[in-house]
C-alpha cells in the first residue's frame, strides 16, 4: 500500500507524515519496524525530535530514522573515513591541478563550484555522473564519459576545461577512486553506490520518505530497493519545490510515483502564507510551469492579509535597509553566493549591521557577538557574564601585558561566577589599562581577532547586541524548508544562468521552481527586488 502526499509550501507535509507515524505507533507498530528518511540532516533531526517529544521515545529507539546518506553510512561505511577538503586538496596537489576548497555546505546546496578551478569543476562533474548513472567512473569507459557529458546537458561552456586536452579527466577520476580506496576513504556518493549495488533492503515493515521531490536518480534507485516487501509506503513532497536539478533531481519521477500510488492526498491549506502572498505565489507557478509538468494544487490560505512589494532599486543596494523591520525575523535571499557575499561586503559590514547566515559561518558568530558586548560593557563599566569574560580572555593579545601570565589556561579551571564586575576582572588578572582603552575606544587594537571582525566592530553602533539576531542572509537554496516573517528576495540572476534557462522548457521551469521556493518562505511580507547587481539580468525572471 503506497500513499503519496502532495503539499504546497506551508501546508504541513512533514506534520502530516508525523500524524501517520502517530497512527502507526497507536496501532502497535514497533519503532524498529519503521524507516523514516529525509533529504537533509536538519529535517531528519526535526523528525527525530518530534517523535521523541510526542511519543516519549528515546533516540536510540529510532534506528532507521535519518537521511538516506546516514542510513547507508551506518550500514556500509562505519570502518571508513569520509573524504574532507584536506584529502581533496592533497589529491589535486599530486595531480598538479588547481582546486579551491569549498568552505560551506551552501555552495554545495546551490550547485555552485565556488570558483573556476578545474578541480572543483571536475568533482562536480564526477558527482553528477555517478549520481545519475549509478556507476563508479571506473565502470565507465573514456568515450562513454564524453557522451554522458553531452547527455546530461551540463553547462558545457562552464565545464570546457574538463575536456580541454590539458589532462585526461577519465584517468584523473579513476586515479581519484584508487586514491580513496588506498586511503580507506568514502564520499557521500560512495555511500549511496554501496547501498544500491548491494541491493540492500531496509529491514522494516514501513517506509516513510519526506521531501521526495529532492531525491536524485541514485536515491530513487535505493528507494526502489527499500520499498520491496513493505506493508506500507508513505511519500511526501512537492514537485513545484524540486530545485536540485544540478544533482539530478527530477520532479517527473515524483509525478510518476503519484500516478502509481494507491492513495494520493493533496493538502488543502497553507498555514504559513497569508492570503495576498499565497495568491501571488500560486499564480506564479500556475502561469510559469505547464500543467502537464506538475500537480495542480488547489490551496487556500488560513490567514488574511500579507503584503507583496516589488521594486527596482537601480543599483543602490543600501535601499534594501529600507525594507528591514528590526522587530521581525527577516531573510534576504539571493540566487547565488557571489551576490550574497557582495551584499555583505558592500552593505552589511560598512553599515555595521549584525546578521547571521542561514547556512555557513557568519562573521557575527556567538564568539564575536559576546566579545563585542564585552567591549560595550567595559566601556560603560557594566559587569560581564561568564561567556563574555571567557571570550575576552581568549581574545586579548598576550604581547601587550593586559592579562596576568597564564590566565588564559587558568580561567578554564577556575570556579566561575555568573557575572564579573570591573573589580572582579582586575582580581582575576586583567590590567587596569584595559578599562582605559575601552573608554577611549582603543581596546580593539589590542585584540587578536581577524581584521574584518575588527572593522565590523568599529562600524557598528556601540549598543549591545541582543540575541537571537533577527536578520539572516543566504541563497534561495539555503532557505528551503525554513520560514521568516519577512523575505527580501532578489530576482537578479547571472548572465550565465540566464543563458542556460532559455535553452529549453525544463531549464526554464527548474529556475521558476527555485524562485517559487524563495517566494514561499515569508509569513507576513514578501519584498521582491531587482536591479541590485551590475552585469546581472534583472528582467528575465518573472
Amino acid at each position: 500500500m503506497k500513499t503519496i502526499i502532495f503539499g504546497f509550501p506551508g501546508t504541513g507535509k512533514t506534520y502530516s507524515l508525523m500524524q501517520k507515524l502517530e497512527k502507526l505507533f497507536n496501532n502497535g507498530i514497533n519503532p524498529l519496524d519503521i524507516c523514516f528518511c529525509t533529504f537533509t540532516k536538519s529535517a531528519s533531526n526535526e523528525a527525530k525530535e518530534r517523535a521523541v517529544n510526542k511519543f516519549g521515545l528515546k533516540k536510540e529507539d529510532l534506528t532507521y530514522f535519518g537521511t538516506i546518506h546516514s542510513l547507508c553510512f551506518r550500514r556500509f561505511c562505519m570502518n571508513k573515513e569520509v573524504v574532507t577538503i584536506k584529502h581533496l586538496s592533497q589529491f589535486f596537489k599530486i595531480k598538479n591541478l588547481e582546486y579551491q576548497p569549498i568552505n560551506t555546505d551552501e555552495e554545495l546546496l546551490s550547485g555552485e563550484t565556488f570558483g573556476d578551478e578545474v578541480g572543483n569543476k571536475l568533482m562536480h562533474f564526477y558527482d553528477l555522473i555517478r549520481i545519475t548513472e549509478c556507476k563508479k567512473i571506473s565502470e565507465i569507459n573514456e568515450s562513454e564519459l564524453k557522451l554522458l557529458f553531452h547527455k546530461h546537458k551540463i553547462n558545457e561552456e562552464n565545464f570546457i576545461p574538463i575536456f580541454s586536452n590539458v589532462f585526461n579527466p577519465h584517468k584523473v577520476l579513476c586515479d581519484y577512486e584508487k586514491f580513496k580506496e588506498e586511503n580507506n576513504l568514502v564520499d557521500f556518493v560512495d555511500m549511496l553506490l554501496m547501498a544500491y549495488k548491494s541491493k540492500w533492503v531496509i529491514p522494516t515493515k514501513i517506509l516513510i520518505v519526506d521531501e521526495a521531490q529532492d531525491l536524485s536518480p541514485i536515491q530513487w534507485a535505493i528507494y526502489d530497493n527499500w520499498k520491496q516487501n513493505k506493508e506500507q509506503v508513505f511519500l511526501a513532497g512537492d514537485d513545484d519545490q524540486s530545485i536540485y536539478g544540478f544533482h539530478g533531481s527530477d520532479p517527473s519521477r515524483l509525478l510518476r510515483e503519484g500516478k502509481e500510488s494507491d492513495n494520493r492526498e493533496i493538502l488543502k491549506t497553507t498555514w504559513r502564507l497569508r492570503r495576498n502572498i499565497h495568491n501571488y505565489c500560486l499564480d506564479y507557478v500556475n502561469n510559469n510551469i505547464k500543467k502537464e509538468n506538475r500537480i495542480v494544487k488547489e490551496v487556500i490560505a488560513s490567514k488574511e492579509g500579507g503584503e507583496v512589494i516589488e521594486e527596482d532599486i537601480g543599483g543602490n543596494l543600501e535601499r534594501v535597509l529600507e525594507f528591514i523591520r528590526k522587530d521581525k525575523i527577516t531573510y534576504i535571499l539571493f540566487r547565488t553566493n557571489s551576490y550574497k557575499r557582495q551584499f555583505i561586503s558592500e552593505v552589511l559590514l560598512p553599515c555595521g549591521i549584525d546578521y547571521w547566515e542561514i547556512r555557513g559561518q557568519s562573521l557575527w558568530s556567538l564568539k564575536s557577538i559576546s566579545l563585542f558586548n564585552a567591549i560595550v560593557k567595559l566601556k560603560n563599566g557594566e559587569p560581564l557574564n561568564v561567556i563574555e569574560t571567557a571570550y575576552l580572555i581568549d581574545s586579548v593579545s598576550g604581547k601587550y601585558k593586559l592579562l596576568r601570565r597564564g590566565l588564559k589556561s587558568q580561567f578554564k579551571d577556575m570556579i566561575k561566577k555568573e557575572e564579573y564586575s570591573p573589580n572582579d576582572l582586575i582580581g582575576i588578572g586583567f590590567d587596569m589599562k584595559l578599562f582605559e582603552y575601552a573608554k577611549n575606544n582603543k581596546i580593539i587594537d589590542f585584540l587578536s581577532i581577524k581584521e574584518n571582525i575588527k572593522e565590523a566592530f568599529i562600524k557598528r553602533d556601540k549598543q549591545k547586541i541582543e540575541l537571537p539576531l533577527k536578520l539572516f542572509v543566504g541563497t534561495i537554496h539555503s532557505s528551503k524548508g525554513k520560514e521568516a516573517d519577512d523575505v527580501i528576495l532578489f530576482k537578479d540572476i547571472s548572465k550565465r544562468i540566464a543563458k542556460e534557462i532559455i535553452k529549453d522548457t525544463i531549464s526554464w521551469e527548474n529556475e521558476i521552481r527555485v524562485f517559487h521556493v524563495g517566494q514561499t518562505r515569508p509569513k507576513e511580507r514578501l519584498i521582491i527586488l531587482r536591479g541590485g547587481f551590475e552585469y546581472a539580468d534583472s528582467d528575465i525572471i518573472p
